[in-house]
């Protein structure tokens, strides 16, 4: 039977074309029903496959961007409006990536993902000029919000290395200054204010009276503090709307914003509340008036008795064409100003 059944060939071959047609089913149908059965058990095993490495590579990416305020992760839930606003940002971080100046290339990689020392070189700078060495993730975290300012780059681009730290350095110290005015808790304030030899809530009206004067705000004159009422979203309004105006002069010199309050300080004197005087007030309350210590000569007070009062002459008042409400206040504080010193030179003289 063996021998007729290998001098048939056609049955032969019909044969091996059925060990063939067997052996390529049972492939595909092992490899579809192991499949299906490995799926049933782990739906989610084909994710943790190795050929998945890059899209694993893509999600850890994501999470790094995320961290440093750069990504926002896509199964946040978002407004068709934040979308649309996430779709701009995300488009101006392009470019600003492939075009990012040389001078600030250092800073920005220092910023986006802590590769370098240019935030600590903006620490030494507050360490030197104030003897005060801000949290640095705290730092990071106010500069960052900075990197978003559309404002930014115009200033950079005509900044070099150093003035760019410089600009960096005044954008955290004007932060500093809003959270203690807001907070009404005074550190660099109160250093600063000493330095200049002015009283503290002086430069904090004049900082107020200098942004507000920006947009022109009516509550500029107010006789109280009202930046402390503002939010996040009018905070950064502001911001953008100063470093616009006067970034390249905050880049070259780190008294850059010390030095535009101080243009403030009349105007800021008139608004300020101003301690009742009388005849019978203590010497104390008159020095403080003229901005004096018990340490100081009769000579000292007198020259800062006549810098005051040709602040508040009543020439000075009426150039200066300030509200009625303000010009009173001026008015009032000139014969308070004569008050005080003579209750100075009859107690010192």
């Amino acid at each position: 039977m063996l021998k007729n059944l290998l001098t048939n060939t056609d049955l032969l071959l019909n044969i091996v074309y059925l060990i063939v047609f067997l052996f390529f089913t049972y492939k595909i149908l092992s490899a579809t029903l192991l499949a299906s059965i490995k799926k049933k058990i782990d739906p989610f095993a084909d994710q943790r496959d190795e050929k998945d490495f890059d899209r694993m590579i893509k999600r850890k990416m994501d999470l790094l961007r995320a961290n440093n305020g750069m990504y926002v992760p896509e199964d946040q839930q978002l407004s068709p409006t934040q979308t649309l606003l996430k779709k701009e940002q995300n488009k101006n971080q392009k470019m600003l990536q492939t075009n990012i100046p040389v001078q600030y290339k250092a800073l920005y990689d220092d910023l986006s993902w802590g590769s370098g020392d240019e935030v600590k070189k903006i620490i030494k700078l507050f360490q030197r000029e104030f003897s005060y060495t801000p949290n640095e993730q705290g730092l990071r975290d106010k500069l960052k919000i900075h990197l978003k300012d559309d404002s930014l780059m115009s200033t950079i681009n005509q900044s070099t290395k150093d003035e760019v730290l410089t600009l960096f350095y005044g954008r955290a110290l004007f932060d500093y200054y809003f959270d203690e005015i807001s907070e009404q808790k005074y550190s660099l304030i109160k250093k600063i204010a000493l330095r200049l030899e002015v009283p503290i809530d002086l430069f904090t009206y004049a900082f107020q009276y200098m942004l507000l004067t920006e947009i022109n705000a009516k509550e500029r004159f107010q006789s109280q503090l009202v930046l402390n009422s503002y939010d996040l979203n009018k905070r950064h309004q502001l911001t953008s709307l100063f470093f616009a105006q006067h970034g390249e002069q905050i880049a070259k010199s780190v008294n850059g914003i010390q030095e535009l309050v101080k243009r403030h300080f009349v105007v800021a004197d008139f608004i300020r509340p101003w301690p009742e005087i009388t005849k019978n007030s203590s010497l104390t309350d008159a020095l403080s008036v003229l901005r004096s210590h018990q340490s100081f000569t009769l000579e000292e007070i007198k020259r800062n008795y006549k810098k005051i009062a040709m602040e508040k002459h009543p020439d000075k008042i009426a150039s200066l064409k300030l509200p009625k409400e303000i010009e009173h206040n001026a008015l009032k504080q000139f014969q308070t100003i004569q008050i005080a010193f003579e209750i100075i030179h009859k107690q010192k003289g």
